[in-house]
């Protein structure tokens, strides 16, 4: 019996050894998989025009805003993220204030990890500040539009995301029709 079980570690053992040395093989290699795409579009149609970018970036008053090492467009966006995806609730008895409620937290997450990750880019060198502007402003007005959308298999998506270029890749998978 102790013969049958060390013969059985012993492959198993073998088996993993083999494992790890495939892997280390292709990582010296630099043979990497290919990351995923999206496996679906997220496709919205509007039915009818709920809410209009246009004319909330209008009503924006400069005063309101933070300004931003990207500009005042994404300063601008970044404002009515705050204004429409947070509210405060009424204070609870002991407590002088409200706490700050999130509306769809993982999309509203998921635009701060990206906000960070662009700004960081931009000052690294890494995008020119046109690029992170053009990309930071197209990610928040698509969650903009998304807030008074069903995003339930979005916000699925955007669970699953690790990284922020996965992040990205979801974003840009959003079609509106």
């Amino acid at each position: 019996m102790k013969k049958t079980l060390f013969i059985a570690f012993q492959f198993l053992c073998t088996i993993v050894a083999a494992q790890e040395l495939s892997l280390t093989e292709n990582s010296r290699n630099n043979i990497h998989t290919a990351r995923p795409e999206p496996a679906e579009s997220f496709i919205y149609i509007k039915q009818k025009l709920v809410y209009n970018l246009g004319e909330e970036l209008k009503k924006v008053n400069e005063s309101d805003i933070r300004r931003h090492m990207l500009g005042d467009e994404v300063a601008k966006r970044l404002f009515l993220i705050d204004k429409i995806y947070t509210y405060k609730s009424s204070p609870s008895p002991g407590s002088f204030s409200g706490r700050t409620i999130v509306e769809k937290p993982v999309i509203y997450s998921s635009l701060n990890k990206l906000e960070k990750q662009i700004s960081r880019q931009v000052q690294n060198g890494q995008l020119t500040k046109e690029t992170g502007t053009f990309m930071l402003t197209r990610y928040l007005s698509i969650a903009l539009e998304l807030f008074y959308e069903d995003t339930m298999n979005f916000e699925k998506a955007l669970k699953k995301a690790v990284s922020a270029n996965e992040m990205v890749d979801i974003f840009e998978s959003v079609v509106f029709r």
